[in-house]
């Protein structure tokens, strides 16, 4: 069978029309299978009954503020002093402020761009009359690939999201640190006070 070129661009013309709304489908959300959430709700406590221990509490612990935890005066300045010299803390504030650049630079791409470049160039012989050249080209383009703009945009929220996260587990560990630094000092002090006295 002998394929002429009429036939051969309506092939690939359907072709092409196939592949480009079968793309589409590509971004579909994420929903979690069934057969992996059966029997988890009895791997928890049925908080509706009299007994239950755990209760419909909304309060989180790691939500709560550290001055309201550690209320000692003397603690809450050394805490203070640790986080705003630590060089962690310092780090983990550029690395948001890079991802929140870096979803300026995502959402900006929606946008089309244009390119200037001015160049210019003198040019002498022999010490003769000077040649002039400019050279002045401008340039626009615009991406219509919304599902990798979509992608990046995502990728660039979740980058601040996890870079946030990071600097809440650093500052964490840094309370976390200089408490038990603290409270250990203090025991030590009441224990040498114990031995002094006895």
């Amino acid at each position: 069978m002998i394929l002429n070129s009429e036939t051969m661009k309506n092939f690939l013309y359907i072709l092409g029309c196939t592949a480009l709304l079968s793309s589409c489908g590509i971004m579909r959300n994420y929903e979690r299978p069934q057969g992996l959430t059966e029997g988890i709700d009895s791997l928890y406590r049925d908080t509706t009954q009299t007994y239950a221990v755990v209760k419909g509490d909304t309060t989180n612990f790691g939500n709560t503020p550290w001055q309201e935890v550690f209320t000692d005066p003397q603690l809450q300045v050394l805490i203070k002093k640790a986080l705003t010299h630590n060089p962690n803390m310092r780090t983990a504030e550029l690395t948001i402020q890079k991802a929140q650049a870096a979803l300026k630079v995502a959402r900006l791409a929606y946008y089309p761009s244009i390119a200037f470049n001015p160049q210019g160039n003198i040019s002498s012989w022999d010490f003769g009359k000077a040649t002039k050249t400019y050279n002045v080209p401008v340039s626009a383009s615009w991406q219509f690939n919304l599902f990798s703009l979509r992608n990046n945009k995502k990728q660039a929220q979740t980058t601040i999201d996890m870079a946030k996260a990071a600097k809440q587990a650093t500052q964490t560990s840094i309370i976390a640190a200089v408490a038990n630094l603290y409270y250990t000092l203090q025991m030590l002090d009441e224990q040498l006070k114990t031995t002094e006295a006895t």
